[in-house]
């Protein structure tokens, strides 16, 4: 179905609010019930699948406000902070700043994009974002810095309206069988409980748990059916013995103290990946590799993280479960400074950090940084790609963050009569695999005497270099 017609209803609110222009409705948080219920079922994040822990989320305007979408439940999803926040930050980019009343009609054609890129990434997922180019390759720069995305929620809730008839995490695009296997992995590791009376029947009767177990539910026709069928003659009774206080036998241990959060993240799903407790090395090693000369916010190292948990098909992918599986408390911030010390340089203040390796502190690495060594292997582009991208940028004076060129690229390419595109899926169109390289390495590799690059925190500024100034 053509995107405008499906969403047709938004886009007429949208025009109505920007020709009347009226004033943003305040927004409101969901109720402390739907925040208790999203607790209570370990939600997540829709967008990145971030586990919703004390503060770390806020409530999105699917239909930004800004545009004329309603302060209601139904145009309320529950989202991360990180998520919520470069979705704002898209936005800004995208049109400027508000009041967007101000440009209208002018730019009525990109607000229906982004108006549209924002609902259907909620109801179609992340991926649907694609549809949109423009405006998704800046959000997935604003949000993943040019990594690989996560592999999704695994139990989000979708819109705030079906919260409380919701029993359990009904977002249509969660990550269903992993979800499953998250929790027949957690319920598998509990012992079975088994009564007083259970066990002096057992005994008396001969039966074997360990060989015949019990199913956890037996009032179902698998049960019934299999309670029918005769138990085999027992032994004569003997005679009880007397009162003991002394453990029941070894067949039937006690239950173990209930593990606690950390300790049941830990012991998760390890199927599909190692995630074994780790050592302070294993941490310190993991750091240095990921760590650059650079400073890097704390965000951004958490991002970080964050991806390569995802990557090892992780049960979550926070930091505290990071810290967690190297058996440290929270805090990433003092993990680092505990363990890696003068190893690293920390600048800022609460609560925007940033992490810096020290020169001369990054002992696992070659000499040869891994820019170099992507260079050596980079695939050979034809001119037209290094043409079209300056073309891009021909009027450019001073600085602009890189999350801004793939608009300019876009605009360029319709200003010649030729459908839009982002950067990164141009220059995959020329043999740059996306897995492999990202915008910034793109410009390093292929651009380094073109184009000028300057990185401030997680922020990266690019200028056009003029004959002058080489």
């Amino acid at each position: 179905m053509d995107p405008y017609a499906r969403y047709s209803s938004s886009l007429k609110k949208a025009k109505s609010f920007l020709e009347g222009k009226k004033k943003t409705p305040n927004g409101t948080p969901i109720t402390q019930g739907q925040q208790l219920k999203l607790f209570q079922n370990r939600a997540d994040c829709p967008i990145c699948g971030t586990e919703f822990t004390g503060k770390n989320h806020n409530t999105e305007h699917i239909h930004p406000r800004a545009l004329g979408g309603a302060n209601e439940g139904k145009n309320k999803i529950q989202m991360c902070k990180l998520c919520n926040h470069c979705r704002n930050s898209t936005m800004q980019t995208f049109l400027l700043s508000p009041p967007y009343h101000k440009r209208y009609p002018d730019s009525w054609e990109r607000i229906q994009e982004f108006i549209i890129w924002s609902e259907i990434t909620i109801d179609d997922g992340l991926q649907a974002g694609d549809l949109f180019p423009e405006v998704h390759e800046i959000f997935m720069s604003e949000r993943f810095a040019g990594l690989k995305p996560p592999k999704g929620p695994l139990r989000a809730f979708d819109r705030a309206s079906t919260i409380d008839a919701a029993t359990e995490p009904n977002y249509p695009h969660n990550n269903r069988f992993n979800a499953v296997k998250r929790r027949q992995t957690k319920n598998s590791s509990k012992p079975e409980k088994r009564g007083l009376f259970t066990r002096f029947f057992d005994r008396i009767l001969g039966y074997d748990p360990a060989e015949f177990p019990r199913s956890a539910k037996t009032n179902n026709k698998v049960g019934k059916a299999e309670s029918s069928v005769e138990p085999a003659a027992p032994d004569p009774i003997k005679p009880l013995p007397p009162k003991q206080t002394k453990p029941l036998p070894a067949e039937n241990p006690p239950s173990k103290p209930r593990a606690s959060a950390e300790e049941t993240a830990v012991s998760g799903d390890v199927t599909q990946t190692d995630l074994s407790k780790r050592s302070v090395e294993d941490f310190v090693q993991f750091m240095v590799s990921i760590l650059t000369l650079e400073p890097q916010s704390l965000s951004a190292i958490g991002r970080t993280i964050e991806q390569h948990l995802s990557d090892l098909n992780a049960p979550r992918t926070t930091t505290s479960y990071f810290l967690a599986l190297h058996q440290f408390p929270r805090g990433l911030k003092k993990a680092i400074e505990t363990h890696l010390g003068d190893s690293v340089h920390i600048t800022g203040s609460a609560p925007k950090y940033f992490v810096a390796l020290r020169e001369g502190s990054h002992p696992n690495r070659s000499s040869r940084d891994e820019t170099t060594l992507k260079l050596d292997n980079a695939p050979v582009v034809d001119k037209s790609f290094h043409e079209h991208v300056m073309a891009s940028i021909a009027d450019l004076e001073g600085e602009i963050k890189l999350s801004t060129l793939s608009p300019r690229l876009n605009k360029y390419f319709k200003s010649i009569g030729k459908e839009g595109i982002s950067f990164r899926n141009f220059a995959k169109n020329h043999g740059i695999p996306k897995s492999r390289y990202t915008a910034l390495e793109i410009l390093q590799i292929y651009f380094s005497d073109l184009i000028g690059l300057r990185v401030e925190g997680t922020v990266v500024y690019i200028w056009r270099i003029t004959e002058n100034k080489k």
